[in-house]
């Protein structure tokens, strides 16, 4: 993937933020999602669906 390839996909990813969009948002993000982050000082694991729901 190129350079603007990428900034391409980065200015429409955050348009769709911007605008909450969470049907565009649900075409982006891949169905095999995976993240962590740490919440209130626990590690917290998860994926699309999770992503979606906490939209």
């Amino acid at each position: 993937m190129g350079n603007n390839s990428f900034r391409n996909f980065l200015d429409s990813y955050l348009d769709v933020w911007r605008n909450s969009s969470l049907i565009d948002l649900k075409n982006i993000i891949s169905k095999d999602y995976k993240a962590r982050e740490i919440s209130d000082g626990e590690i917290v694991d998860f994926g699309y669906e999770e992503s979606i729901t906490g939209w």
